[in-house]
């Protein structure tokens, strides 16, 4: 892992960083040490469209990112605190992460608008629009934003379902 880091940043002094890079390093990443290294083993059905879009996924575990960004070069949302999270929050903001703050309206809009952006500029983004982790086995009821600023912009939305097998191998924090 410390290899293919030291790598990239050497190699930044003649490439520039980019989106490409930033997808090919977070899948790598995953691929050669995230998914060995966590265990993680995934069957995959069908693939990515051949247009940007959108990409929306249920949220079953912490892990989903981990497990869809070795298959679908994104930009991801997610929530602000992962900012804080320790090494996560490198590896996010190198690869391409657009934060929302959940409990602000105005940070909910300004991310919509960079979503379609970000879209518009060629790129996929994938959203988790019921907004946190489901701890039940039925998919929680979905936030709209995000769908109605791609049916405003004409933006194709792809939908994507996650399953686990069993429920230990949910990554899920304890509620308390």
């Amino acid at each position: 892992m410390i290899f293919i880091m030291i790598s990239y940043a050497v190699t930044m002094l003649w490439r520039k960083h980019s989106p490409e890079r930033a997808f090919a390093l977070r899948k790598t990443w995953l691929t050669y040490f995230g998914h060995p290294i966590l265990n993680i083993h995934v069957e995959v059905s069908g693939g990515p469209i051949q247009e940007p879009a959108l990409y929306v996924s249920n949220h079953r575990s912490f892990a989903d990112p981990v497990i869809l960004c070795r298959y679908l070069d994104a930009y991801v949302i997610a929530k602000a605190e992962v900012a804080s999270y320790p090494v996560i929050n490198k590896g996010a903001e190198l690869t391409g992460v657009l934060y929302v703050k959940r409990d602000d309206s105005k940070s909910r809009n300004e991310v919509r608008d960079l979503m379609v952006q970000t879209i518009k500029k060629g790129y996929n983004v994938l959203v988790y629009p019921e907004g946190t982790v489901g701890i039940q086995s039925k998919t929680l009821p979905f936030k709209v934003g995000s769908f109605m600023e791609a049916a405003r912009n004409g933006i194709p939305v792809v939908p994507i379902a996650i399953e686990y097998r069993s429920e230990k191998d949910l990554w899920l924090i304890p509620q308390i």
